[in-house]
Protein backbone atom coordinates (compact mmCIF):
# COMPACT_ATOMS: atom_id res chain seq x y z
CA UNK A 1 0.00 0.00 0.00
CA UNK A 2 0.90 3.59 -0.48
CA UNK A 3 1.60 5.52 2.71
CA UNK A 4 0.45 9.13 2.71
CA UNK A 5 2.63 11.42 4.80
CA UNK A 6 0.95 14.42 6.35
CA UNK A 7 2.62 17.62 7.54
CA UNK A 8 1.89 16.39 11.06
CA UNK A 9 3.98 13.22 10.39
CA UNK A 10 6.88 15.37 9.18
CA UNK A 11 6.71 17.56 12.28
CA UNK A 12 6.40 14.56 14.59
CA UNK A 13 10.09 14.52 15.48
CA UNK A 14 9.88 18.15 16.61
CA UNK A 15 6.66 17.44 18.53
CA UNK A 16 8.13 14.56 20.54
CA UNK A 17 11.13 16.61 21.66
CA UNK A 18 11.27 19.94 23.47
CA UNK A 19 14.39 21.93 24.15
CA UNK A 20 17.91 20.61 24.52
CA UNK A 21 20.53 20.27 27.22
CA UNK A 22 23.67 22.50 27.07
CA UNK A 23 25.36 20.08 24.64
CA UNK A 24 22.42 19.88 22.25
CA UNK A 25 20.83 16.58 23.29
CA UNK A 26 17.06 16.93 22.74
CA UNK A 27 14.70 16.40 25.68
CA UNK A 28 11.68 14.18 25.09
CA UNK A 29 8.19 15.61 25.55
CA UNK A 30 5.96 14.11 28.23
CA UNK A 31 2.60 13.46 26.62
CA UNK A 32 -0.35 14.04 28.95
CA UNK A 33 -3.20 13.31 26.51
CA UNK A 34 -2.33 10.72 23.87
CA UNK A 35 -5.50 11.23 21.78
CA UNK A 36 -4.96 14.98 21.51
CA UNK A 37 -1.27 14.46 20.75
CA UNK A 38 -1.93 11.93 18.00
CA UNK A 39 -4.65 13.94 16.26
CA UNK A 40 -4.50 12.67 12.67
CA UNK A 41 -1.13 10.89 13.07
CA UNK A 42 -1.30 7.09 12.92
CA UNK A 43 -0.36 5.17 16.05
CA UNK A 44 2.26 3.23 14.05
CA UNK A 45 3.90 6.44 12.85
CA UNK A 46 4.00 7.86 16.37
CA UNK A 47 5.38 4.62 17.83
CA UNK A 48 8.01 4.51 15.08
CA UNK A 49 9.12 8.05 15.91
CA UNK A 50 9.30 7.27 19.64
CA UNK A 51 11.19 4.01 19.03
CA UNK A 52 13.63 5.89 16.80
CA UNK A 53 14.20 8.53 19.51
CA UNK A 54 14.59 5.82 22.18
CA UNK A 55 17.18 4.01 20.01
CA UNK A 56 19.12 7.27 19.57
CA UNK A 57 19.09 7.88 23.33
CA UNK A 58 20.35 4.34 24.03
CA UNK A 59 23.11 4.63 21.40
CA UNK A 60 24.26 7.99 22.83
CA UNK A 61 24.11 6.56 26.36
CA UNK A 62 26.41 3.66 25.42
CA UNK A 63 28.79 5.97 23.58
CA UNK A 64 28.95 8.49 26.45
CA UNK A 65 29.43 5.73 29.03
CA UNK A 66 32.39 4.39 27.04
CA UNK A 67 33.92 7.87 26.66
CA UNK A 68 33.42 8.63 30.36
CA UNK A 69 35.18 5.37 31.29
CA UNK A 70 38.08 6.24 28.95
CA UNK A 71 38.52 9.61 30.69
CA UNK A 72 38.25 7.97 34.11
CA UNK A 73 40.97 5.48 33.15
CA UNK A 74 43.35 8.32 32.17
CA UNK A 75 43.04 10.21 35.47
CA UNK A 76 45.20 7.86 37.64
CA UNK A 77 47.94 7.84 35.00
CA UNK A 78 47.93 11.65 34.84
CA UNK A 79 48.05 11.87 38.65
CA UNK A 80 50.93 9.37 38.88
CA UNK A 81 52.94 11.14 36.18
CA UNK A 82 52.36 14.51 37.86
CA UNK A 83 53.45 13.09 41.23
CA UNK A 84 56.59 11.58 39.68
CA UNK A 85 57.60 14.90 38.09
CA UNK A 86 57.08 16.66 41.43
CA UNK A 87 59.39 14.08 43.08
CA UNK A 88 61.98 14.72 40.33
CA UNK A 89 61.77 18.47 40.97
CA UNK A 90 62.23 17.93 44.73
CA UNK A 91 65.22 15.60 44.20
CA UNK A 92 66.82 18.10 41.81
CA UNK A 93 66.30 21.02 44.21
CA UNK A 94 67.79 19.03 47.11
CA UNK A 95 70.63 17.75 44.88
CA UNK A 96 69.68 14.18 45.81
CA UNK A 97 70.23 11.17 43.60
CA UNK A 98 67.06 9.57 42.26
CA UNK A 99 67.04 5.80 41.81
CA UNK A 100 64.00 4.06 40.36
CA UNK A 101 63.04 0.62 39.15
CA UNK A 102 62.83 0.69 35.37
CA UNK A 103 60.48 -1.75 33.66
CA UNK A 104 62.43 -3.66 31.00
CA UNK A 105 59.51 -5.96 30.14
CA UNK A 106 56.42 -7.40 31.87
CA UNK A 107 58.20 -9.09 34.79
CA UNK A 108 61.76 -7.77 34.71
CA UNK A 109 62.90 -4.53 36.34
CA UNK A 110 66.32 -2.90 36.63
CA UNK A 111 67.51 -0.15 38.97
CA UNK A 112 68.18 3.08 37.11
CA UNK A 113 69.61 6.44 38.16
CA UNK A 114 67.50 9.32 36.85
CA UNK A 115 69.31 12.48 35.75
CA UNK A 116 67.19 15.18 37.40
CA UNK A 117 69.72 17.96 36.68
CA UNK A 118 68.65 18.20 33.02
CA UNK A 119 65.25 19.43 34.27
CA UNK A 120 63.47 17.77 31.37
CA UNK A 121 60.93 14.97 30.96
CA UNK A 122 59.49 13.23 27.93
CA UNK A 123 55.75 12.67 27.84
CA UNK A 124 53.67 10.56 25.49
CA UNK A 125 51.04 12.87 24.02
CA UNK A 126 49.28 10.22 21.93
CA UNK A 127 49.48 9.04 18.33
CA UNK A 128 52.85 7.39 19.12
CA UNK A 129 54.36 10.82 19.78
CA UNK A 130 56.67 11.75 22.64
CA UNK A 131 57.48 15.39 23.43
CA UNK A 132 60.20 16.91 25.62
CA UNK A 133 59.05 19.34 28.33
CA UNK A 134 60.76 21.31 31.06
CA UNK A 135 59.59 20.38 34.57
CA UNK A 136 57.34 23.40 35.11
CA UNK A 137 55.83 23.14 31.63
CA UNK A 138 55.12 19.42 32.16
CA UNK A 139 53.49 20.07 35.55
CA UNK A 140 51.35 22.82 34.05
CA UNK A 141 50.30 20.59 31.12
CA UNK A 142 49.40 17.64 33.35
CA UNK A 143 47.48 19.80 35.84
CA UNK A 144 45.50 21.33 32.95
CA UNK A 145 44.76 17.86 31.55
CA UNK A 146 43.60 16.69 34.98
CA UNK A 147 41.23 19.64 35.37
CA UNK A 148 39.90 19.13 31.83
CA UNK A 149 39.44 15.38 32.39
CA UNK A 150 37.47 15.90 35.60
CA UNK A 151 35.32 18.55 33.89
CA UNK A 152 34.66 16.23 30.93
CA UNK A 153 33.73 13.34 33.25
CA UNK A 154 31.27 15.61 35.12
CA UNK A 155 29.81 16.87 31.82
CA UNK A 156 29.37 13.32 30.51
CA UNK A 157 27.75 12.23 33.78
CA UNK A 158 25.29 15.13 33.43
CA UNK A 159 24.54 14.05 29.83
CA UNK A 160 24.06 10.45 30.97
CA UNK A 161 21.51 11.54 33.60
CA UNK A 162 19.74 13.58 30.90
CA UNK A 163 19.70 10.63 28.48
CA UNK A 164 18.52 8.13 31.09
CA UNK A 165 15.76 10.45 32.26
CA UNK A 166 14.58 11.04 28.71
CA UNK A 167 14.81 7.32 27.84
CA UNK A 168 12.28 6.73 30.63
CA UNK A 169 10.00 9.53 29.35
CA UNK A 170 10.05 8.12 25.81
Amino acid sequence: GIMITTDKDLNLQSLITEGKNPRGIPASTFIEDVETFLGDVSVETALGAFNDLYSKYKYMEQSFEKSKNNYKAKVPELEQTLELIKIMIKKEEEKEEMITNYNLCDTIYAAAKVDTECKKVYLWIGASTMVEYGYEEAVQLLETQLVQSHAKIAEMQEDLYHLRGNSITV
